[in-house]
């Protein structure tokens, strides 16, 4: 009986002390996202964004390369082993790209002030942010990389050409305010697509974290996913160039691996150029790299001319007449080793 009588007056109780759930509170939930990891995981920035962080957009500019969506958050840095948290930005603002130094001891990231790009370095030991003034007239990209150095005295980012952001905003508004717009199937491009090129340009840079001098080091191709080798002697990235408007997704896009020197500009072809994208894994020292072909693992090392299939002695036994087709995992950490997967299962593979 005591619980029969129990339940009723709990919920009475609740009833008077619940309130509603309304569009307000759902606008205010936090939500919190791990943004950066150290490499040894002793630190992690995390951002904390609300859904009312987004409501100011301006839907009518979508496509517009000039325009920098103001979606915002807050920053913090926690401490993994005592679990200190440290904010940076504890009200919302315009910040992305969050990158940790080699050393784990900065924080870089972008922060829009005046409606553009700028620089930022978060120091752990101080708990102090310090915007890097760049020696250089170019503006960073909204879509810039934002990679650090192996030994943390530059960042690599990407900077607009001179005269881009009038040559994008005339593009944009061509497209969405002229008296007559034409999109010719003809034309090796749509009208839609050359605005999206443009959008794409960007121009490579070595950025001083001591002084902020700008050294440009790509300016003919925008790279993707670029990276350093882990003595800082070359970085490696892919492009992706577009050709035409694709119709079918499966034409109209030239890939490469390539690799550059930075104190020289020079670069050399890894794979490719071809129509065929290739998805490569690559080591932790970036000194080699494994990618899949017809079932087949390849692996190639830099400074070697010619991949190698590691999976050939693999691919059949005596009690199978099908052949496993084969794909990357990824890298042990000391590079010696290829994790696998196929119908069979998980491999091992000393490489």
């Amino acid at each position: 009986m005591l619980f029969v009588f129990t339940v009723p007056f709990s919920a009475q109780v609740w009833a008077q002390q619940a309130r509603g759930f309304t569009p307000e509170i759902a606008l205010d939930v936090r939500n919190v996202r791990i943004a950066a990891v150290t490499d040894d995981g002793s630190r992690v920035a995390a951002t904390v964004q609300t859904r009312r962080d987004r409501t100011d957009v301006d839907h009518q500019r979508y496509g517009d390369p000039t325009y920098i969506s103001p979606v915002s958050t807050r920053l913090m840095v926690v401490d993994t082993g005592s679990g200190d948290q440290t904010w940076v930005y504890e009200r919302p603002v315009q910040i992305r790209a969050f990158t940790w130094s080699p050393d784990g001891t900065r924080l870089g990231y972008f922060i829009v002030e005046d409606g553009s790009y700028k620089l930022c370095i978060f120091e752990t030991s101080s708990a102090q942010t310090a915007t890097l003034e760049l020696s250089s007239d170019k503006e960073i990209a909204s879509s810039s990389p934002l990679v650090w150095s192996p030994d943390g005295s530059a960042i690599l980012l990407g900077l607009r050409p001179e005269g881009w952001a009038v040559e994008a905003h005339r593009a944009f508004l061509a497209l969405t305010e002229a008296a007559v717009i034409v999109q010719d199937s003809r034309n090796d491009f749509l009208a839609w697509d050359r605005v999206r090129n443009i959008a794409n340009q960007q121009i490579t840079a070595l950025v001083s974290v001591a002084d902020g001098s700008v050294r440009e080091i790509l300016t003919d191709v925008t790279p993707q996913g670029p990276s350093f080798a882990e003595d800082g002697s070359y970085i490696t990235y892919s492009t992706a160039v577009r050709t035409k408007t694709s119709y079918t997704r499966r034409d109209g896009t030239d890939y490469e691996l390539v690799m550059l020197d930075p104190n020289n500009g020079e670069s050399a072809s890894l794979m490719g150029p071809s129509e065929e994208r290739t998805n490569v894994s690559w080591t932790e020292a970036h000194d080699a790299f494994a990618y899949g072909r017809d079932g087949s693992i390849l692996v190639r090392r830099v400074g070697e001319e010619e991949a190698v299939d590691v999976t050939e002695a693999h691919r059949t036994t005596d009690t199978e007449t099908k052949e496993p087709e084969f794909s990357v995992g990824r890298w042990s950490s000391s590079g010696s080793e290829l994790l696998l997967t196929s119908e069979r299962g998980w491999h091992v593979l000393d490489v």
